[in-house]
Parts: C-alpha cells; sequence; structure tokens
C-alpha cells in the first residue's frame, strides 16, 4: 500500500523510519503498546503521521483507526518523540512533514 499522500513519506523512508522507531522501543521498557495494544506499532506510526501531516483533530484520526480519542491521544504522546528522536530522514524533517 502507498502511504504517501497520507503520511508525506514514501514506502521506503516510511520503512526506514518504523524500523528504528521499533528499534528504539526495543530499546526501552514498556509500560504498554505490547502484544495487546489496540493498533500495531507501525499503524500508530502511521496514524501519528497522517494526524501530523493533515493538521486533524484526534477525535478524527481516532474514528479513522477504530480507537477512542483518548487512545490516539496517547499513541501521538507516545510515538511523537521518538520521531523525532530516530533522525530516520533528513528531508523532509518532522516540521516540514507536518506542513506538506
Amino acid at each position: 500500500m502507498l502511504f504517501k499522500h497520507i503520511t508525506g513519506l514514501d514506502d521506503e523512508r516510511l520503512n526506514e523510519l518504523y524500523c528504528r522507531i521499533a528499534e528504539a522501543f526495543e530499546s526501552r521498557p514498556s509500560k504498554r503498546g505490547g502484544p495487546n495494544a489496540a493498533l500495531s506499532l507501525r499503524t500508530q506510526l502511521i496514524a501519528t503521521l497522517m494526524l501530523l501531516r493533515h493538521n486533524l483533530t484526534e477525535e478524527m484520526t481516532a474514528g479513522i483507526f477504530g480507537v477512542s480519542q483518548p487512545t490516539m491521544s496517547r499513541i501521538k504522546d507516545k510515538i511523537e518523540p521518538v520521531i523525532s528522536e530516530a533522525h530516520a530522514f533528513s528531508e523532509p524533517g518532522l516540521e516540514e512533514l507536518a506542513r506538506n
């Protein structure tokens, strides 16, 4: 599936970012988001990028992905800082991605 219009990243960059984020989460002790998480880590990443890129509300993004708004808020709060830490791509940066 092509996510370029949804996330701003082509499949290769999205996969690279996902791998770096998955690696970052593997090295951290996890309180939530394990095997019983509402969305897979990859889907959480896509939802967060979609939310940032299109300036959607958490409520709308939650509805699209079939979770509650509080769950979407927790996902965004968990994933967004790790995107910044991952440095998986130099262009566009997180700010640039949100603007496009």
